[in-house]
């Protein structure tokens, strides 16, 4: 391996080198990603600069029965080096030295002078995956999607130690955006300012839409009873804030109004949120519809409602609301960074706020006016997450990166 990175220019590479954070399940010879987003979809955007991918991902042995085949990833150009499956901070703790044993035999396996790095921050994958690259004298880029500070201090961990982590994963991230020879920020504007690059970078949502996407007009309802509110998010982690939202609908059902909460996703706490509605004596008024395939199904669901809501409790720039606002439908986040971007401030609540998302919820129901005003207002929006107005933008960054080699 060369002693001094060098930049080479040239044509298309053969290979790209991808860090991530997505977990990976192998059943038999193929391989799966956990999330909808991460599909051949998003992956095929790189492809259109690079040969072939490695993803440097936690992976385990599964089923058929556990996963959707559209997470498939194709085995032709798309390989997968496996690493250390963990799953939390203290799984990673125990994991933490055979991953950086695994990550530095993946690198002696795969870099050369025909390959690109790029690696997806924060995490501690891409993190770890820089700490070594770095001692190689490598060259990588980054893809900064997200904001640690926000995922560590609003109640979407429970780790006592959330605060100590939260400090160091903020100052790593600064560390590692200031010093990346290259880096794309999935905002426009507020990751850059909190995390700002020295070198080449660029603004651009990694969220792709295409035509079918969008619905040019919402066809009226004609029952406007009960008024559906709809969330999207997975309920392996608190950061979606599953809680926040049952506890603002419970409010809004005491005070009278007819109100249904539509949520699709799926994870660990699913039966806890259950147990929450139990409780609060809402159960009927509530529905987990569980992980759903991307794109129709989806957006069904999302045409039968009144309200998207996302009160995240972290937030890089949702995928899930962009989509929402393509289907004309007024939306509510919390003052995060990416959702910020998105909506209106008269849209936006406090993070783990329920008495204010609640209140928020109750001016769309009382208000035709403001829900045709930011269904137009949100359909606006959304047209700049085209693929069309975005591929052009991001193509510039990794035609940058395909011609430049990691050693």
């Amino acid at each position: 391996m060369a002693e001094k990175a060098i930049f080479k220019l040239g044509g298309k590479f053969m290979e790209l080198i991808f860090f991530t954070e997505v977990r990976i399940v192998r059943v038999g010879e193929d391989f799966y990603s956990s999330e909808s987003s991460f599909d051949y979809s998003l992956l095929k955007r790189y492809l259109n600069h690079f040969e072939s991918i490695v993803i440097f991902a936690r992976t385990r042995s599964g089923v058929r029965e556990e996963v959707l085949p559209k997470n498939k990833l194709p085995n032709d150009k798309i390989k997968v080096y496996e690493l250390p499956y963990y799953k939390g901070f203290n799984s990673f703790l125990k994991k933490y030295f055979a991953l950086k044993k695994s990550i530095d035999l993946g690198l002696e396996k795969h870099l050369t002078d025909n390959t690109a790095v790029l690696c997806r921050v924060p995490g501690r994958i891409g993190a770890t995956g820089i700490q070594r690259l770095k001692s190689l004298n490598a060259q990588y880029a980054i893809e900064v999607v997200g904001d640690p500070y926000d995922t560590l201090s609003n109640g979407g961990t429970t780790h006592p130690l959330a605060p100590i982590i939260r400090f160091f994963s903020v100052r790593s991230l600064k560390k590692i955006a200031r010093e990346s020879p290259m880096a794309l920020y999935v905002t426009e504007v507020e990751l850059q300012r909190r995390y700002p690059n020295d070198h080449f970078n660029i603004g651009v949502s990694d969220v792709v839409m295409t035509d079918d996407a969008f619905v040019e007009k919402r066809e009226p309802k004609t029952n406007s009873t009960p008024f559906i509110v709809i969330c999207v998010g997975s309920l392996d982690q608190m950061m979606k804030a599953p809680d926040v939202v049952v506890k603002a609908i419970s409010l809004l059902i005491k005070e009278g109004y007819s109100v249904q909460l539509e949520w699709v996703g799926d994870g660990i706490y699913k039966q806890e949120m259950i147990d929450l509605c139990e409780q609060l004596n809402i159960s009927n008024c509530v529905t987990f519809h569980g992980k759903l395939p991307a794109g129709k199904p989806v957006r069904d669901k999302l045409d039968a409602a009144d309200l998207f809501v996302m009160p995240s409790r972290m937030e890089g720039l949702p995928r899930a609301m962009v989509e929402a606002m393509a289907r004309q439908l007024p939306c509510i986040g919390t003052r995060l960074c990416g959702i910020q971007e998105l909506l209106e401030k008269d849209c936006l609540v406090e993070v783990n706020d329920i008495h204010g998302l609640a209140q928020k919820i109750k001016q769309f129901i009382d208000s035709r006016d403001m829900i045709e005003k930011h269904s137009k207002i949100n359909y606006e929006k959304s047209l700049r997450y085209h693929e069309n107005f975005l591929t052009p933008k991001r193509d510039r960054f990794y035609k940058r990166l395909a011609k430049k080699s990691a050693i």
